[in-house]
């Protein structure tokens, strides 16, 4: 799945969303565009549903990354930076309605 097509436009997707940036060195105010990946909060094995839903994917430096996916950084936590930046989103673009 992740060497289609449809995955590298949703990945680029996000990482634009995200600026290109690892959302959790963002909180530390650390700027890291540094091995970037896309994670999925809840894993593709859990729920397929989610596999492309903008709402479970967020831009990690390859650190976080890793330990996103051993659950050493909560869920919650990156669903809540997810909702932020979704808002942000949806505020820019409806400042040009």
């Amino acid at each position: 799945m992740r060497s289609t097509y449809k995955w590298g436009k949703i990945r680029e997707k996000i990482r634009k969303r995200d600026n290109y940036l690892c959302q959790i060195c963002l909180r530390d105010e650390k700027y890291n565009c540094e091995k970037i990946e896309v994670h999925h909060i809840i894993r593709i094995s859990d729920s397929i549903q989610l596999a492309f839903e903008p709402s479970n994917l967020i831009t990690l430096c390859s650190f976080h990354h890793h330990m996103a996916d051993k659950n050493e950084i909560p869920v919650w936590v990156l669903e809540e930076i997810v909702s932020e930046q979704e808002q942000k989103k949806s505020v820019f673009m409806n400042s040009f309605v």
